[in-house]
């Protein structure tokens, strides 16, 4: 993984810190680039999922916009995730562009905390 000066991509996220426990359950996260652009999005687990479906008021129904899949809210899944969506160019498909930031880390300091940094493989060829 990457780090803060040197860095093609990286998950912050607006919500905090994540505990061990939290790994089985979804949240919030902003996708930075480089290039300042931000996207919104949220990870859910499958046993997330599970859960909701299971609730007594589930109507049979779920849904949900910028919603990525992980087996685990990790660093790892995290990583292979975003890597994925950038390689198939569909980040700007599944998560929702928000207000370009090229200083969100000197902005909110912050999320410098918990952010996962990521490089890409030959950078070139997927933004």
């Amino acid at each position: 993984m990457a780090d803060k000066d040197n860095f093609d991509a990286a998950v912050v996220f607006p919500g905090g810190v994540f505990s061990e426990t939290d790994r089985h359950s979804n949240c919030d996260f902003n996708l930075v680039l480089k290039n300042g652009e931000v996207y919104f999005g949220i990870f859910f687990t499958i046993n997330n999922l599970k859960l909701l479906l299971e609730k007594e008021e589930f109507d049979g129904v779920f849904w949900s916009e910028e919603l990525v899949i992980l087996r685990e809210i990790t660093p790892v899944y995290i990583e292979r995730a975003i890597l994925q969506l950038l390689h198939e160019n569909m980040h700007h498909k599944i998560l929702t562009r928000t207000i370009d930031n090229k200083d969100i880390f000197e902005t909110y300091p912050y999320l410098e905390e918990t952010a996962v940094f990521i490089h890409i493989p030959n950078e070139k060829a997927l933004l």
